[in-house]
């Protein structure tokens, strides 16, 4: 389960997402990625960070890809 559904970011600001597993003794890899590089980052911690200077506001998916 992902703690955050909807989330804006100001420019520059980051928010760490939290997957919450069932059971909670999974073992695997969790791949974060971002639909727009230019407008928000994700790190492997699956920290966003709002990486678009243009100051309009956009609209990017994150997507946690988990394997084991």
């Amino acid at each position: 389960t992902l703690d955050t559904v909807d989330l804006t970011l100001q420019s520059q600001q980051s928010h760490a997402l939290v997957l919450t597993f069932d059971p909670v003794d999974w073992e695997g890899t969790v791949t974060w990625s971002s639909s727009d590089e230019t407008c928000a980052t994700v790190n492997e911690e699956g920290v966003v960070t709002n990486v678009n200077a243009s100051g309009s506001q956009r609209r990017v998916v994150i997507t946690a890809t988990i394997s084991r």
